[in-house]
């Protein structure tokens, strides 16, 4: 952006800003919740006698007394090998060693504008004290006895970012048969095919799938696969064999931590991990579909269509010869096991969340929703972006239109969908304005916008974008960033209920802490250092303890690293308290984290000892930053 446009846009976001205020001032915003319901809030959020976490399926809340969650999460652990030491901390250095190793290779492909991953971006891979992946659990409420679900969030984790950016290399090994299904609603068209009306309906559902597999069955599955594409080379210019050490490095030892403890996982995919989707459909295409549909006996009764671990199919054989399949498929790869559900004397099946119903000689569908679903979305009253909060109700009228298959049962759950919005607290006008949209039947098409999980991955240039919270006194500044200057808004996520509730990843402590713009006082207040780091704390601050050790008569000011903490030292006598260090803000991006830091020196100039004034703030943002309000 030029000089003359990037002067525009600061006058405009400010000119918006005192409006803003202006309003505030006037007609401050409300909290959406009562005193009395913060002060209920904050006693459950002191209560470390209960934990509150999500269900696993269905948008419910569940309260657990502490004692009873370890219990469960001890149960589920006990399979896997505890560990003292961070594991995370040996797989991080092998894993930069071997990045950085591949990165100084010369590499025997020529480069191509065609790349998915080029060698020299395996640089923005390497990582710096990246936590194991996290092991919590979530209730099922829908299973006897309330069992956990292991969920495990790696992305933070050492090779994350890396696994996901090789995964595209391997696009087209798996999912190019006719038992693949991308997702849900891809049923729907398959059923409307006439494929599945004969016979009854079965289902099988693999038990704990990524924890079963064979690594190096997997990893030999997807050597065959790579070895086969001829395509490679226009791909990336590192070879078959650095992927295949690269993937198995991230792979093949996986750990992860909990409130137990850290643990090595006792076998199977890193649960989490981006590439164990692709491991576990190459294990079950090749070991166990291929098979199948190779047996003589079985070839011609295997019709079954899968989503990952889920499959369906109609049996038009005896019941008998079922239990015999059922055998049959087990005995396949014997660490995958199977369950097997069949078609109850009612004539209805429920498959994802679609409900199959038997009408003579046809198969109607609808949309089906488990016991445990709450039918809780975003409430009316919540602080979001209105185009999020009636996105439901735009996605499930599409689901209703495509699901089904005839006027009585579409009735039924259109009506349905607007007693639940009712009861989320909207109005009935807005809910059957959404739902008379005209493009929802030329939309319900697209089938893959009908699951509940989907994202609208809307192109939206995210390096032109503005990161903000939602508030509604914004969206004026909002439209006018989208219209003069062609800058989508990226609404930041908000606090919610859940944010402050639900049981998260414990903090590290403030030393170990890294990213983040910290603040040193002095002896004699007010005045302070405050600087910046992406590494732990504790390293940092030890760097300016030792800067402030010895003979300091003769130190100059050094203009290209900050030494204003022994140079203030040198010259008032004065100590600083560096037990008493505070973190002003955490910000993983140098470039943000940086301004940060120049945002808090500027609002803090007349106290900060720093004889740099951090990255250079424009002189027009001062009317702003004058008045805001920094700790």
């Amino acid at each position: 952006m030029d000089d003359i446009n990037a002067a525009l846009l600061r006058h405009t976001v400010i000119n918006h800003i005192e409006k803003m205020k202006a309003q505030q001032a006037y007609k401050p915003t409300k909290s959406n919740l009562s005193p009395a319901e913060w002060k209920a809030l904050n006693a459950l959020r002191k209560d470390n006698s209960i934990i509150i976490i999500p269900a696993d399926k269905g948008n419910k809340t569940v309260v657990l007394d502490r004692d009873v969650y370890l219990a469960k999460l001890e149960q589920r652990t006990s399979k896997h090998i505890p560990v003292e030491a961070d594991p995370a901390i040996a797989h991080e250095q092998s894993l930069n060693l071997m990045l950085n190793d591949f990165v100084n290779s010369e590499s025997k492909i020529k480069d191509k504008d065609t790349f998915l991953l080029r060698r020299t971006d395996l640089l923005k891979f390497l990582t710096s004290e990246a936590p194991s992946p996290w092991n919590h659990g979530l209730i099922k409420l829908h299973k006897d006895g309330f069992p956990l679900r292991d969920i495990s969030d790696a992305s933070l984790s050492p090779g994350h970012k890396l696994a996901k950016s090789i995964l595209p290399l391997f696009s087209g090994y798996t999912g190019q048969t006719e038992h693949h299904l991308s997702s849900h609603s891809q049923l729907i068209d398959i059923l409307r095919s006439g494929r599945f009306n004969e016979g009854f309906f079965v289902s099988h559902d693999a038990v704990e799938l990524y924890p079963s597999i064979i690594i190096e069955d997997a990893l030999q599955l997807l050597e065959e696969k790579m070895m086969a594409d001829k395509k490679w080379a226009w791909k990336t210019d590192l070879s078959r064999q650095e992927i295949l050490k690269l993937v198995r490095l991230l792979i093949s030892a996986p750990y992860f931590q909990c409130e137990l403890g850290f643990f090595k996982q006792a076998k199977g995919t890193p649960m989490g991990g981006p590439l164990s989707r692709l491991l576990a459909d190459l294990i079950i295409e090749n070991k166990i579909e291929a098979k199948i549909s190779a047996n003589r006996r079985w070839k011609k009764s295997f019709n079954w269509v899968r989503l990952i671990d889920d499959t369906f199919m109609n049996w038009t054989d005896t019941e008998a010869s079922l239990d015999e399949f059922f055998v049959y498929l087990n005995s396949l790869y014997p660490p995958i096991k199977w369950t097997i559900e069949k078609e109850g004397d009612d004539g209805r099946f429920n498959i994802f969340d679609i409900q199959l119903i038997r009408n003579k000689d046809k198969v109607d569908t609808t949309v089906y929703r488990k016991p445990s679903a709450s039918d809780r979305y975003l409430h009316f009253s919540s602080a979001q972006a209105w185009h999020e909060k009636v996105a439901a109700i735009h996605t499930l009228t599409l689901r209703a239109l495509n699901y089904c298959s005839t006027k009585e049962l579409l009735d039924l759950e259109i009506a349905y969908i607007k007693q639940v919005f009712l009861d989320n607290g909207y109005p009935l006008p807005a809910i059957q304005r959404i739902i008379d949209m005209k493009s929802h039947t030329h939309e319900a098409a697209t089938t893959e916008q009908l699951d509940e999980e989907y994202v609208d991955e809307t192109r939206i240039d995210f390096a032109k974008s503005f990161y903000a919270p939602y508030h509604p006194q914004a969206r004026k500044l909002f439209d006018a960033l989208r219209k003069q200057f062609n800058i989508n808004s990226v609404y930041k996520k908000t606090t919610t209920l859940g944010n402050l509730l639900f049981k998260r990843r414990p903090k590290k402590d403030l030393w170990n802490q890294s990213h983040v713009v910290y603040s040193v006082p002095c002896e004699v207040p007010p005045d302070k250092y405050i600087g910046q780091t992406k590494r732990k704390l504790k390293v940092r601050i030890r760097e300016h303890e030792r800067s402030c050790e010895g003979d300091l008569s003769g130190i100059q000011p050094n203009m290209t690293n900050d030494n204003g903490i022994p140079i203030h030292c040198a010259s008032t006598g004065h100590k600083f308290l560096f037990e008493q260090t505070k973190i002003l803000a955490r910000e993983p991006n140098n470039f943000r984290r940086r301004v940060i830091e120049g945002i808090h020196i500027y609002n803090k100039r007349d106290s900060c000892v720093n004889l740099i004034a951090g990255l250079e703030i424009d002189k027009s943002w001062s009317p702003i930053l004058k008045e805001l309000v920094l700790r």
